[in-house]
């Protein structure tokens, strides 16, 4: 039978602050989808749909332990058996849903992947196979969830009893791991197509770097699982620490998965501050500076030291698909009648 143990405040509060987290993360998403005119395309619609999901997902659980008073710590469920059964039926509900909306997630992530690097087929069978597995896993986990007790209303009417139950703890254990393989399997794959753009080793750890914080949610598989699973008795789980994190786990991964789409904000905001300390240096030396010595040193300029740029002279962009802009925007510049020095130093 499961033991039920809470935290009222803490749970609220990691629900909560994961929702409002996840809420921001898919505005900006679609704020920069529209003002870049890239359009909303099928990971997009996704990544709303988990959104709405974990929403729903809240919803159960605010509105259990608000009617329900479940934020006083430490609360004696034993004298509470009408209120245990609400719970176990809203774990029961949570649990499905958790499941659908992590599998909403990773086909958003990887309908990303197929929109970005389809210049190359071998990938683009990669990702439909991880796709159908993904999909697979979910369907799977949704019905062992939904059917773990014979009948179903044993799990909230006899506590989980294992004589009308499996064991909570190994299905979970089992869901978690092949959560954990396949999203380090998703995580790992942009990262043989980004090895071979044509961008300097920096940038390329740039944006492996963006594709691997991802790994926060996997971050949070692992914590979780040590809650889930105890050796001594599969039937025995710690529910609220495992909520706790389920819910941290949630909105850790829709962040995640909307991070790589937010890469033309975070070069906004990188070249905004760059530009603003380029402007702050460039004045304190035109301050410093005469009149006659501003006028001698443009006059005597080395005319050789300036060149026009040519067409093949573009910088450093990435051999994708010409739809993939999110790629291209981050690693190109203009080059149409533009003179420049031939001193550049890259920061």
């Amino acid at each position: 039978m499961h033991r039920v143990l809470h935290s009222g405040q803490q749970n609220l509060g990691a629900l909560s602050s994961m929702l409002a987290i996840s809420g921001i993360a898919v505005f900006l998403r679609f704020a920069v989808r529209i003002s870049t005119k890239q359009g909303i395309r099928l990971s997009d619609w996704l990544i709303l749909l988990s959104l709405m999901m974990m929403s729903a997902y809240a919803g159960v659980m605010i509105q259990c332990k608000s009617s329900h008073k479940l934020l006083v710590e430490e609360e004696a469920l034993e004298g509470h058996p009408d209120w245990m059964v609400t719970m176990l039926k809203a774990i029961y509900v949570c649990e499905l849903t958790f499941i659908a909306t992590l599998t909403v997630v990773k086909l958003s992530i990887l309908a990303f992947y197929h929109s970005i690097f389809s210049i190359s087929t071998t990938f683009k069978l990669c990702v439909k196979l991880a796709f159908v597995l993904s999909l697979m896993w979910g369907i799977i986990g949704v019905f062992v969830e939904a059917f773990q007790c014979k009948p179903v209303s044993a799990l909230w009417n006899d506590m989980g009893s294992a004589e009308y139950c499996l064991a909570a703890g190994r299905i979970w254990l089992g869901l978690e791991i092949t959560n954990l393989f396949g999203d380090v399997a998703i995580l790992a794959m942009p990262l043989f197509m980004i090895k071979q753009l044509n961008l300097p080793r920096n940038r390329k750890y740039s944006l492996g770097g963006i594709f691997l914080l991802g790994s926060l949610a996997c971050v949070c598989s692992i914590v979780k699982l040590s809650f889930l699973w105890n050796p001594n008795n599969p039937y025995l789980s710690d529910v609220s620490p495992t909520m706790i994190w389920s819910s941290i786990q949630l909105g850790t991964s829709i962040l995640c998965a909307c991070l790589p789409t937010l890469t033309p904000l975070l070069r906004l905001v990188r070249e905004k501050l760059g530009m603003s300390t380029t402007r702050s240096s460039t004045t304190e030396k035109a301050k410093k500076m005469t009149p006659n010595q501003s006028s001698m040193n443009y006059s005597n300029a080395d005319p050789s030291s300036y060149h026009r740029m040519q067409e093949d002279e573009s910088v450093y962009r990435a051999n994708v698909s010409s739809d993939s802009r999110e790629l291209e925007q981050l690693d190109s510049t203009s080059h149409n009648s533009i003179q420049v020095n031939k001193t550049v130093e890259i920061v």
